[in-house]
């Protein structure tokens, strides 16, 4: 939806049945032309190797980006979304660190790659890629499967996430 980059941008976000995540975004998408729809996804290393295989990175949730600001949950029906996300007032939209979440996921295009990072004084610092915002967030990591836990609030409840990372050697900038 190139339109949708000069009109004001909404993010919502529906709960569905886990495991139907794609089905999902794409049959919205089908049969509703004025939403996108992603079930975001994350890379991970498996065994030591990036894998080709994508795991579904917040299971039961499918983001929606629409210029829409009418009553979305009339608008979404099928047999596995189990109900639109809505605040105490009913309404859909994502606003703030939410909002930020979903227009990042949107930005990545659905697919949560690996970030650079490398450790200094027994510290990750990350170089670039999703967990360079998350930094501070990060609870855990497993570096011989070359992961990273992230604790996100969304929607009002935490969510722990593992996301990939490529180690790299520390860079000495002169300073």
């Amino acid at each position: 939806m190139p339109e949708m980059a000069e009109k004001h941008v909404n993010y919502g976000c529906l709960f569905c049945k886990a495991g139907c995540e794609h089905r999902v975004a794409a049959e919205l998408m089908e049969t509703n032309p004025h939403i996108e729809a992603i079930a975001p996804v994350r890379l991970r290393y498996h065994r030591g190797r990036q894998r080709d295989e994508r795991d579904i990175l917040f299971p039961g949730y499918v983001f929606i980006r629409t210029d829409m600001d009418g009553n979305l949950p009339l608008e979404i029906k099928h047999r596995y979304v189990y109900r639109v996300l809505c605040n105490a007032e009913g309404d859909w939209h994502l606003y703030g660190a939410d909002a930020s979440i979903a227009e990042e996921m949107f930005r990545a295009g659905g697919i949560i790659g690996y970030s650079r990072a490398y450790y200094e004084n027994r510290r990750i610092k990350i170089v670039d890629g999703f967990l360079k915002n998350y930094e501070g967030n990060i609870t855990r990591v497993n570096r011989r499967m070359q992961t990273a836990e992230v604790a996100l609030t969304f929607c009002k409840r935490e969510m722990r996430i593992w996301v990939g990372f490529e180690e790299m050697e520390a860079v000495d900038s002169g300073t």
